[in-house]
């Protein structure tokens, strides 16, 4: 992710969040991105778990090397399309008996301008509060919220 970003209207899909329960499993890949937003170009030694490759080599996602928000169970990534810049997202880990696989497993994040207004309005239409505000490193907070359909659906609002 770039390091000055510029939050979406409000309601756009701003975060994508992939569980994987061991980050290093099968480390064997490195990257090296020239820009932000730049293709990625794959070299081989350490540190890319088996989820990082995957999303990187399929998919062109730009995975932070290091940096803000980069940690041991947080990795960090940008789509290659420019016209996504307000659009990243993670994979973190959790243990592995909170890992369920399926299709079920993505978590979409939506940027919304307040997040507690939001969910009096997500509750008011029939959504379920799962949690209260957290911080997201030095740049906002996340909440998250069940849809009317049982969906774990998160938001997102930049301090302000």
């Amino acid at each position: 992710m770039c390091d000055k970003w510029t939050p979406p209207s409000e309601g756009t899909p701003c975060w994508v969040e992939i569980f994987a329960t061991d980050l290093d499993r099968a480390a064997a890949w490195k990257r090296a991105a020239s820009a932000c937003y730049d293709m990625l170009r794959l070299l081989i030694p350490p540190g890319l778990h088996v989820a990082e490759k995957f999303y990187s080599t399929v998919f062109n996602w730009v995975f932070r090397k290091d940096g803000p928000g980069r940690t041991e169970d947080v990795a960090l990534f940008a789509f290659p399309e420019k016209g996504l810049q307000g659009l990243g997202g993670s994979i973190s880990k959790i243990k592995p008996g909170e890992h369920t696989t399926g299709p079920k497993t993505v978590k979409l994040y939506l940027y919304v301008n307040d997040l507690e207004k939001t969910m009096e309005n997500i509750i008011a239409n029939g959504g379920k509060k799962c949690s209260d505000a957290v911080p997201e490193g030095d740049h906002g907070q996340i909440m998250h919220f069940q849809d009317t359909e049982g969906n774990g659906v998160g938001i997102y609002a930049t301090k302000k």
